[in-house]
């Protein structure tokens, strides 16, 4: 029942982001076929992209859709390789196949620098994007992005948390992911479920070692403009905001609201994007006066 209610809202879901006047893209990176939402907008700032987090997909990012598009130029939604509608790497769920294909794919998808928003993963992946693709990107938003460095063990206590074997485990890690469970979170709780469960999903999870997180420079070198909010009620992650903290560089604005869980994009969208909205203006302005 659950697996056809699922199928369901996701279909609901992708006919409501059609309707919002975004249009499916296919791209094919390094072998394998890319998928991105991708709308013209009707506002002045740059182009926006958003980036996702593991198990995640382009359709959990809907409600933030209508309200980007009233203020960029542009709004670009990738799906993460092995996630949603976009194929995994032609040479599997590893870390530097993941980031090779993404960053080939959107290589294709941006003809101008833009703002990159990133959560999880994702804010993994615009760290990387952005520091080997500086001319693309003219400031980044990161929300509570993964990759911070741990030891074999701290990383083995955190794959753990993503277990979900049963309902008092769903119901934990949804607590952990967002501060505002919605009135249908049975159904949440096993959408994250089946997510996780997806095999490319479950082989990267398998190929994440200490050696493929963030190094320090990695977040040090960072040169565009940066917002980095990471919210007090995000137990996922715990401590690892400080390793972010300590190696962020100087001109980086931090924010750590009391309500952001790990994932704000979920339970948050329009505080998410009037953050966006705020840091892609003020960089307009700056760029005004200069």
């Amino acid at each position: 029942m659950f697996k056809a209610l699922n199928r369901f809202i996701w279909r609901l879901t992708h006919s409501t982001i059609r309707i919002q006047g975004f249009r499916s893209e296919f791209v094919e990176a390094k072998g394998s076929w890319q998928h991105y939402y991708v709308a013209k907008g009707k506002g002045k700032l740059p182009p926006v992209v958003v980036i996702h987090g593991l198990s995640g997909d382009g359709t959990d990012l809907a409600q933030m859709f209508s309200p980007l598009r009233k203020h960029f130029s542009k709004v670009i939604i990738p799906e993460l390789p092995g996630h949603g509608k976009s194929n995994p790497p032609a040479n599997g769920m590893t870390s530097k196949a993941i980031f090779d294909t993404f960053a080939n794919g959107l290589d294709q998808m941006i003809d101008e620098p833009a703002i990159v928003l990133g959560n999880s993963l994702g804010g993994l992946a615009t760290i990387r994007f952005t520091n080997s693709r500086p001319e693309k990107v003219k400031g980044i938003v990161l929300y509570s992005p993964g990759g911070a460095k741990m030891t074999l063990r701290e990383l083995l206590v955190f794959k753990s948390k993503f277990k979900n074997s049963n309902r008092a485990e769903r119901k934990d890690f949804l607590n952990m992911l967002v501060t505002k469970a919605p009135w249908y979170r049975r159904v949440v709780e096993n959408i994250v479920k089946e997510r996780f469960l997806q095999p490319p999903v479950q082989e990267l999870l398998s190929n994440v070692t200490p050696e493929v997180l963030l190094k320090p420079e990695e977040i040090a070198s960072l040169q565009p403009p940066t917002l980095f909010i990471w919210g007090k009620a995000d137990t996922l992650q715990g401590d690892q905001v400080n390793y972010f903290k300590k190696h962020l560089p100087a001109h980086t604005e931090i924010l750590e609201p009391d309500d952001f869980a790990h994932c704000p994009f979920l339970d948050q969208p329009h505080a998410c994007v009037r953050m966006a909205i705020e840091f892609a203006t003020s960089l307009k302005m700056k760029e005004n006066v200069g």
